[in-house]
């Protein structure tokens, strides 16, 4: 892994006061990121792995921040540790997105 870009996406998330992404671009990046593993076999240890990160999307927005932020930087790390050929797709969604849910912030103002 490359430790010096993790961080520096950690730092760029934690300066930004990022939570995590809005739904529709958190569901792009599951997509992206996850692309074929999300219909894995289902009993796989690399499939159970991965749906402990599952977007907290439609009723899952409810949740509170702090467990959406939680299973954000999950899927990050977790993508980014285990599949290096992901790295630069993962640091392109994450420099590239405008759409935050930022700490203290309405999470309904999309």
């Amino acid at each position: 892994m490359t430790a010096d870009k993790f961080n520096e996406i950690l730092d760029f998330i934690r300066d930004e006061n990022i939570v995590c992404p809005m739904p529709d671009y958190w569901n792009l990046i599951w997509k992206e990121i996850c692309g074929t593993k999300i219909n894995a076999d289902f009993l796989s240890d690399d499939y159970i792995e991965i749906a402990r990160f599952t977007p907290l999307i439609l009723s899952g927005w409810d949740s509170e921040d702090a467990e959406k932020h939680e299973r954000f930087i999950g899927l990050i790390q977790y993508f980014y540790e285990n599949y290096p050929e992901k790295q630069i797709l993962i640091e392109k969604l994450i420099f590239d997105n405008k759409k935050w849910l930022r700490w203290g912030e309405n999470k309904n103002n999309q």
